[in-house]
């Protein structure tokens, strides 16, 4: 069979509707069809085919993709980036009173700070991330699994976080950072799996099925950045939400007061007795994510087709395939020269909007001493910003017909200015540079403004640039190239905080992340990246036909 069989006379228009013409293919080729329809589709001289496995999108199967991101982003924007790390530090804050030196907890003989001991936490999780995301993703992209595992992952992550609210004793604080470690592996994996629905969801559609073969790949960017954008913002809209919540319990559920060290570099600790224990309200919050994340899901759950890949291959199990899969991935990957340039530059802007995000939240309790409702209005913020940065930046792209990629670099540009901005604070005399309490909301909104567009528009060519058939392996590697980027600056801030006391400095690293990946966005061509990765599945196939 040629490529020029599975083409656009396979597919027909039947009352409005697009049908796959089945009558006059075998069995035998029908199963081979079935296999590669989605899979060498990006290819703008390849029409894509629509059967049972493949149905053409449908409004209700978008939205249960799109509540999904309201599902998962309250974990990001209330707990990973807003109170877990300071519900950890708290708890490991209160054991460290009874230490000996007041100042540290000990793990493995390695004494910590309470801050250090948060950001190592996140640097552990994100580590097991690269070594499990590696090895496993690949497996996925077989049979029914994307799926299986989105659901999965999903709701063990779920109840997890909502376990945080039995952690009632402070010396517990070596579970609550475990249990940060396991819901942050989880929610990682959740995230690959539902971002791998997106490149079939969109050849799925109806705009694209029924754009002429010179246009499809246009609009096959313009569906993605509508769907990726609608996403983000049904994401942000549930972090918005569920943070207006929270904030209030923040603010009214009160502590006992708790004795606690104030401990910095180069002076002697000093007791604070006057102060309440903000842990309770945190981990009600946690109780409250985890309910959101899991009861959302059911909307996935029931809405998204399986949109199935092919069948394991005859003798292998999952892990066998995946394993193979990545060995493949590796021998072959020069094959992928635009590509592999686009995610080392996300791994480095990544690195810097994650860092400005995790780090953000310590350095506001830690070096500037914001009560717990300063913190929540602050974490309202940045996704209200979010949500309609996503809608404005997308409406500026739309009018002005500006590239996707040229997109990513001017709002990267724009997310430059905050660790700029807060070098400021190196000069003793400026009395701005995240010196004051007023500047953490307009930091946070420019923040939010940015960083949702941003996380978009990155979505969209990586999509394209993802080769068909192996979306959850290379979704893995995208989340593991975020992810993998986010333990290096939270390890260096670990290790500044332990010499200087101060987590300012980690400005200094963020501005690096920013400017290097500018420069090699200019390098990357989507348009031959496209037709590489489709040369790179038939590779890995053995030749698709």
């Amino acid at each position: 069979m040629s490529s020029d069989d599975v083409g656009l006379d396979q597919v027909s228009i039947e009352s409005g509707s697009y049908k796959s013409y089945n009558e006059d293919i075998s069995d035998s080729e029908q199963a081979t069809l079935s296999d590669v329809a989605f899979a060498a589709d990006v290819d703008p001289s390849i029409a894509p085919v629509v059967n049972k496995d493949h149905p053409e999108l449908t409004n209700r199967e978008s939205w249960g993709w799109y509540l999904y991101d309201g599902a998962n982003s309250v974990y990001s924007s209330v707990a990973i980036s807003g109170y877990l790390p300071v519900l950890v530090a708290d708890m490991a804050k209160y054991a460290a009173a009874d230490s000996e030196d007041h100042c540290k907890v000990y793990i493995g003989g390695i004494g910590l700070r309470p801050a250090a001991y948060a950001s190592a936490v996140i640097s552990i999780s994100v580590v097991l991330q690269t070594l499990l995301f590696i090895l496993t993703t690949a497996m996925a992209d077989y049979g029914n699994l994307r799926k299986r595992m989105l659901i999965g992952t999903a709701f063990a992550g779920s109840l997890l976080t909502a376990a945080y609210i039995f952690l009632s004793d402070y010396k517990a604080y070596w579970l609550s950072g475990l249990l940060l470690i396991v819901t942050n592996v989880l929610f990682g994996y959740s995230v690959i799996f539902y971002n791998a629905f997106l490149p079939q969801l969109v050849r799925s559609s109806k705009e694209y099925l029924s754009a002429p073969r010179s246009e499809r790949l246009k609009v096959f960017d313009e569906v993605g950045n509508h769907m990726s954008t609608r996403g983000f913002m049904v994401g942000y809209a549930g972090a918005v939400f569920l943070l207006i919540v929270t904030v209030p319990i923040v603010f009214l559920v009160q502590g006992e007061v708790r004795p606690f060290w104030e401990c910095k570099v180069g002076t002697d600790p000093v007791l604070i007795v006057d102060k309440t224990d903000a842990t309770f309200a945190y981990r009600i919050t946690a109780l409250l994510t985890g309910i959101w994340w899991f009861a959302f899901t059911w909307f996935t759950y029931f809405w998204v087709q399986p949109r199935p890949g092919p069948a394991l291959p005859a003798g292998q199990n999952y892990i066998t395939v995946s394993l193979k899969s990545v060995a493949e991935t590796v021998r072959h990957v020069k094959k992928l020269p635009n590509t592999m340039l686009f995610l080392v530059a996300y791994f480095l802007f990544s690195d810097g909007y994650t860092t400005v995000s995790s780090v953000g939240v310590l350095f506001a309790t830690e070096e500037m001493n914001v009560k717990s409702y300063v913190l929540g209005i602050m974490l309202v913020v940045v996704p209200f910003a979010a949500l309609i940065g996503n809608w404005v930046w997308l409406k500026i792209k739309n009018r002005f017909e500006i590239e996707t990629k040229k997109m990513i670099m001017f709002t990267i540009l724009c997310m430059l200015t905050l660790p700029i901005y807060a070098c400021l604070g190196f000069i003793e005399s400026s009395p701005t540079g995240l010196k004051q309490v007023w500047e953490l909301s307009v930091f946070a909104a420019w923040y939010g403004f940015n960083v949702g567009a941003i996380q978009s528009f990155t979505r969209t060519p990586y999509m394209a640039l993802t080769p068909p058939g192996h979306e959850s392996e290379f979704f893995g590697l995208f989340e593991l190239t975020d992810k993998g980027s986010s333990w290096i600056v939270p390890a260096v801030v670990s290790l500044l905080v332990q010499a200087t006391g101060s987590l300012r400095y980690g400005n200094i690293w963020l501005i690096i992340s920013f400017i290097i990946p500018l420069i090699m966005l200019v390098f990357v061509n989507v348009d031959k990246g496209v037709n590489d990765a489709k040369h790179f599945a038939d590779i890995k196939s053995g030749g698709y036909p």
